[in-house]
């Protein structure tokens, strides 16, 4: 594209990008290329480009840029800027990526993970739920035969009510995970001595197991939710 904006040369990747021959583009204004209710804008831009020092815009500088094909079509692109100066004018290059499928698969996976966010509290809700009932009778049935002294049989029930515990724990533990993935990530400056005791403190497991903290843990730099995850995890399974 010269200074006055005008399409000098293009190449047969351009033409299946926008439908256009190159007979149809060169001569033209680039803003053909650009949807109506951005082109009073796009010229500004390109002006403005045209007068900087060194002018160089990377693919994909965060811009969210369509295309107009000449079917009226609109299509998702990404597009590099190098200006190129030459014997008699200054010129911009422009390469365009059309990424319509990366698009469309960033679409795809983003439903996916909706689904499966759903998917997964609905299975919290319906497996949950008889977990808890097992727990009850079980603690239940427990109570009532406590004065038969049947120790085999208390002690089965005890395993019973010890197991859908765990079980439902387990169940929080994913949808937990899965909620703290999702979290935008950014790392600061954490304690892990006050989140180890944190954790202990939370957890009347832990103080029955008599977990103890020896010498100085120190700070790392890291997200608080997802450490104080990885340390529970960690000190839960040393118990088990």
């Amino acid at each position: 594209v010269d200074s006055k904006g005008r399409i000098a040369l293009i190449n047969g990747q351009a033409e299946r990008i926008f439908g256009y021959a190159q007979s149809e583009l060169r001569g033209r204004f680039v803003e053909m290329l650009v949807p109506q209710r951005y082109r009073a804008r796009h010229q500004a831009l390109r002006e403005g480009f045209f007068g900087e020092p060194s002018a160089v815009r990377p693919m994909g500088a965060g811009r969210d840029l369509r295309g107009l094909r000449k079917d009226g079509v609109e299509v998702p692109i990404e597009i590099g800027l190098t200006r190129l100066i030459g014997d008699k004018d200054i010129f911009v290059v422009a390469a365009v990526t059309d990424i319509s499928e990366r698009q469309a698969a960033q679409d795809a996976l983003r439903r996916t993970m909706e689904e499966l966010e759903n998917f997964a509290y609905t299975i919290s809700h319906d497996l949950r739920a008889p977990l808890r009932a097992m727990q009850g009778y079980a603690h239940t049935v427990a109570a009532r035969l406590s004065d038969c002294g049947d120790a085999e049989t208390s002690g089965m029930l005890d395993r019973i009510e010890s197991a859908a515990t765990r079980m439902d724990r387990l169940i929080r533990d994913v949808l937990s995970y899965s909620a703290i993935t999702r979290q935008p990530f950014s790392a600061e400056s954490v304690s892990l001595d006050e989140l180890v005791a944190h954790v202990i403190a939370v957890s009347p497991e832990l103080q029955r197991a008599g977990v103890t903290i020896r010498g100085c843990l120190g700070r790392v730099m890291g997200q608080p939710s997802l450490l104080m995850q990885a340390v529970s995890n960690l000190l839960d399974n040393v118990v088990k």
